[in-house]
């Protein structure tokens, strides 16, 4: 059987469709993904996502736990974290054959989506609006005790984090999508990865599913305290917790004050720019 050592990443970034990129890829013949999407294997250590026996760095660790093997032409893992890990960054570059995709969206779009998919379980008052947290995470990280949230403004200066990689790996190696391209023209999006990937285009349409799409609250409060009454945020991922979801958020959409959009707008001016180069 081959190897199962994966040698396609989705790397970045978060909250920006990454999910749907990831069944959008594996609709290819020749790409497999690992399971669960994201492992967390290489992130560093004092990360919050840190498993020491599930990590690169342990002596021990096989990939085959992730992966079943199969006859493809790439194995595909996607800890959209990983664009900001040295661990990841270091392992990739240092393997002979690897291709890195990232996923971008419009900053301020981003930001807007981590503030409702971090925002009710991040501080103590569970009424946190869009410019609350804004304020928060500008001046008083300190406060948030989750690391997507902390970083939510940050992580939204993509161009910096790009060139790095493409620095490491060389731009022949890396790849963006842009996720409005993707939702709007699936199709074509395939067949530039597939020619990224030097692979055969598909012959058959590709599906575009919405996965881990983030939903509007229909109370925070709510939220805030069912949280705490489970555990914090590892509800999204239990079956109760789906379930919940699906009851307390709707399809609205989040109303962003012009103050507000004005300031984002601003502190992202300079990524808007770099982004041309890429898409």
């Amino acid at each position: 059987m081959p190897v199962t050592k994966p040698n396609l990443f989705l790397v970045g970034f978060q909250k920006c469709g990454s999910s749907s990129l990831f069944d959008l890829l594996l609709q290819h013949p020749e790409i497999s993904g690992s399971n669960p999407k994201e492992t967390f294997a290489l992130v560093d250590e004092h990360k919050t996502n840190y498993h020491c026996e599930m990590n690169v760095k342990n002596p021990g660790f096989d990939w085959d736990v992730f992966f079943v093997p199969q006859k493809t032409t790439y194995y595909l893992e996607a800890s959209v974290c990983n664009f900001y890990q040295k661990t990841a960054l270091d392992y990739i570059a240092n393997l002979t054959y690897k291709k890195v995709i990232f996923i971008v969206r419009d900053p301020v779009q981003r930001f807007c989506s981590s503030y409702e998919y971090y925002g009710p379980h991040i501080t103590t008052q569970p009424h946190t609006n869009l410019t609350e947290f804004f304020e928060v995470v500008s001046s008083q990280p300190e406060k948030i005790d989750v690391e997507g949230a902390k970083f939510a403004l940050e992580h939204g200066k993509y161009v910096k984090y790009i060139r790095l990689w493409e620095n490491a790996l060389g731009k022949n190696n890396v790849h963006i999508v842009g996720m409005r391209n993707m939702l709007e023209y699936p199709d074509n999006c395939m067949k530039e990865i597939s020619t990224f990937l030097d692979l055969q285009p598909m012959q058959e349409p590709v599906f575009l599913g919405h996965k881990n799409k983030t939903r509007h609250l229909r109370s925070k409060k709510l939220d805030f305290y069912i949280r705490r009454l489970m555990g914090g945020t590892g509800i999204g991922k239990s079956f109760l917790g789906n379930v919940y979801q699906k009851i307390n958020s709707t399809n609205a959409k989040l109303m962003i004050g012009k103050d507000i959009r004005q300031k984002l707008v601003e502190l992202y001016r300079e990524e808007y720019q770099n982004l041309k180069e890429y898409l």
